[in-house]
């Protein structure tokens, strides 16, 4: 029987912060004894197809033994997993077991993805949003999720989810590139002065990200595995292939560089560079189409949101990943989880349309949340609370019952640093009772609105006997 394409070696390794020079070594080991077509997802992990491998060493299991010495051998007494699967997804979950279990690799059988995963949580694959999500719902492992029908998870969690579905019943999303690509998009820079510092090639990088991204956009495509190719006056060449978990954007392209330029100028001395970087290539290889939101039969995105969605994406590609965040809508009954901020690294993936307030979770958004909070919703919140004193005329310490009425007229609110301010209008107070079907995270309280003689409002919970600031409305 013919290997599947898809089989997967995975490698993981203890690894510091940002890219290495232990990485690189690594990474070079792999290259000279295993496979010259490798994909590096990121700093302390990297993948092989096994067909072809697997073949010159005797099996899945020997090739896996091999990884696993090559690893070892470079990295020392650190922490090192392998692990085999029927998709990049599944491998990297099982060479993650594999570093928790002392370093054995770990080698799912063909056809046993969706049975290896079944017994893990659902925190495994889905994001920390999503995978809190599907905890809420009672869905706690990838066994519950794959059980799921298709069509029933496409339509309440949306392609994210659908992903995570098929990931869970182990249907391989792709295989790993074992040859050279067909389709690939290619830009490149000749520095003239060489670039002797790395801040001078990562300015390059940014520029070649920027058109390579550029040239994408145009053809409606996008890519997640990245060849960046680096070589210096003297010719000295240094090549990697970078994997991203979802599509490349310009910043995270000059991360790679950033990090592949430490390593290789970490590396043993008869490796390192020996003088400056005069050409920058960036390659993109994983060429697909771009999916942006899904709009309706009549509706197209409009131009102007385009062009903030560009703006957005080059601010974020000078600033760096993660600096810029987007405002959208949620649903919950807190104030904090009716709007949240999201990177726009994150909102980029799903197309420009997500900046409209998020549509696509309206029927959440509109759902009853008994105990939320009714419009209009505070200017600016303390989630974490400021403790407050609530008092009446006599002086006494407001409280709430349990049957959620006020203990007393409010007449007085106090601040910790000893501030007074008079309250001239209060509103009812209303309970809240979250969670009440799970002991460990339930949460009972109360809250009320009130206006000070100052003409501030605020939004004020009653929890464990307290009094905390929750909002104001400016």
């Amino acid at each position: 029987m013919r290997p599947s394409p898809f089989r997967t070696l995975a490698v993981c390794w203890e690894e510091g912060e940002g890219w290495s020079e232990l990485s690189d070594a690594v990474v070079a080991a792999l290259s000279e004894e295993v496979s010259p077509w490798l994909e590096i997802p990121g700093p302390g992990r990297c993948l092989v197809a096994t067909r072809g491998p697997a073949r010159r060493c005797g099996g899945e299991r020997a090739l896996a033994r091999l990884v696993a010495e090559v690893t070892r051998r470079v990295v020392g007494g650190r922490s090192v997993g392998v692990g085999v699967a029927g998709g990049p997804d599944v491998a990297e979950v099982a060479a993650a077991v594999s570093a928790a279990r002392g370093g054995e690799p770990v080698v799912v059988p063909e056809g046993e993805d969706a049975a290896f995963l079944a017994p893990l949580p659902v925190e495994v694959l889905a994001p920390a949003d999503l995978a809190d999500l599907l905890v809420r719902l009672g869905v706690r492992t990838l066994g519950d999720l794959a059980a799921l029908d298709e069509g029933d998870v496409l339509g309440r969690f949306g392609r994210q989810g659908l992903e995570v579905h098929r990931a869970a019943r182990g249907v391989p999303s792709r295989p790993v590139v074992a040859g050279e690509p067909k389709k690939s998009v290619c830009v490149r820079e000749e520095l003239d002065p060489p670039a002797e510092h790395a801040d001078g090639v990562a300015f390059a990088a940014k520029r070649l990200a920027d058109r390579l991204w550029e040239e994408l956009q145009r053809s409606g495509s996008a890519c997640h595995l990245v060849l960046v190719r680096l070589e210096t006056c003297h010719g000295e060449v240094h090549e990697r292939r970078w994997r991203a978990e979802g599509f490349f954007l310009p910043g995270e392209v000059v991360d790679r560089v950033r990090w592949q330029l430490e390593g290789w100028s970490k590396s043993p001395a008869d490796c390192r560079p020996t003088g400056g970087v005069s050409l920058v290539e960036l390659v993109a290889e994983g060429v697909t189409a771009s999916v942006g939101k899904p709009v309706g039969f009549w509706e197209r995105e409009p131009e102007s949101t385009q062009r903030v969605a560009a703006a957005l994406a080059r601010v974020e590609a000078l600033l760096g990943e993660g600096s810029v965040s987007v405002a959208l809508r949620g649903a919950g009954r807190l104030p904090w989880e009716r709007w949240r901020l999201v990177p726009w690294s994150v909102v980029g993936l799903q197309g420009a349309g997500a900046l409209d307030g998020g549509r696509p979770a309206e029927k959440k958004v509109q759902a009853p949340w008994p105990g939320r909070l009714p419009p209009p919703s505070p200017v600016v919140l303390w989630p974490d609370g400021e403790e407050v004193e609530l008092r009446d005329r006599s002086g006494a310490p407001v409280g709430v019952d349990a049957r959620g009425c006020l203990e007393g007229a409010p007449a007085e609110l106090r601040t910790r640093e000893g501030r007074r301010v008079g309250v001239v209008a209060w509103s009812a107070p209303w309970l809240f009772d979250e969670r009440w079907w799970d002991e460990n995270r339930r949460r009972r309280c109360a809250r009320l609105q009130l206006v000070t003689a100052e003409g501030a409002a605020y939004l004020l919970r009653r929890e464990g006997g307290v009094w905390k600031l929750e909002g104001g409305y400016g």
